[in-house]
């Protein structure tokens, strides 16, 4: 306990440091540098999504994680882009279900669409609020420490009241 303890306030210092960094010491280009950060994260935690739900990577995670990278380059193709991902989940489990009869679709295919929304598209909110015209250093430095703030006392009232305590 104490140990996942350390590595959260670890990742929390690391993390609000790296922010501020990448913030306020490289705001160029709509704060480019932030949004390759942010498309970066969504990489791992697609890959980890992925490796929790499915057992391996899918290379539909992989292309799910390009959400947020779209949503820097033009935040009006994000949707477009997760219909089509979940097209392609479809068109998979469609090929997929053909050798085994269609025995688990219905939960391959609820897994597939959990691992494109989850990290992919939520991730892609971030990044178009770094895109918009008037948003300044403060208001995502803001935004961010509200996220890291959010999950590092979620994690410890979790340890001191959860169930299992």
């Amino acid at each position: 306990m104490l140990k996942n303890f350390l590595k959260r306030s670890i990742t929390f210092i690391f993390g609000i440091s790296f922010v501020v960094l990448l913030v306020f010491y490289l705001p160029y280009h709509r704060f480019l540098a932030m949004g390759v950060f942010i498309s970066l994260l969504c990489l791992l935690a697609e890959i980890e999504m992925s490796r929790m739900l499915h057992g391996k990577v899918k290379p539909i995670s992989v292309l799910s994680s390009a959400i947020p990278a779209v949503s820097i380059y033009n935040p009006e193709y994000t949707e477009i882009t997760v219909a089509l991902l979940v097209v392609l989940a479809l068109l998979t489990e469609i090929k997929r279900g053909e050798k085994d009869g269609f025995s688990s679709s219905n939960s391959s295919i609820s897994k597939s669409i959990f691992t494109i929304a989850y990290p992919a598209y939520l991730a892609s909110f971030t990044t178009r609020f770094i895109s918009l015209e008037n948003v300044d250093s403060y208001c995502i430095f803001l935004l961010l420490l509200a996220v890291f703030t959010n999950d590092t006392f979620a994690y410890i009232f979790g340890v001191l009241f959860g169930k299992n305590n």
